[in-house]
């Protein structure tokens, strides 16, 4: 998700496996890996060397996002019933 992020805002592979501190060739077998497993396209290489996230690839970290958050809201809630519990029973 990272790796998308950044070329989504570095426009280019080439500068996001630098602003990552990776290899150029780490990033695009990282890009390239993703893509084989999701059987999808994640950017598009237009004119020049410009990147662009597609669609899909959009669509992906809006909802990885929400999950995300999702997920830190059930731990926290998590956390607090536990910090209940255990002082409850300190309590008796």
């Amino acid at each position: 998700m990272e790796l998308l992020r950044t070329i989504e805002e570095c426009r280019s592979l080439s500068a996001a496996a630098k602003k990552l501190n990776m290899s150029y060739r780490a990033a695009w077998g990282r890009l390239k890996a993703s893509e084989d497993r999701l059987g999808m396209q994640l950017v598009d290489r237009s004119q020049g060397k410009s990147m662009h996230l597609t669609p899909v690839a959009k669509e992906l970290l809006d909802q990885f996002d929400l999950l995300e958050k999702e997920a830190s809201t059930l731990m926290e809630n998590s956390y607090q019933r536990l910090s209940l519990t255990i002082n409850h029973l300190k309590k008796h």
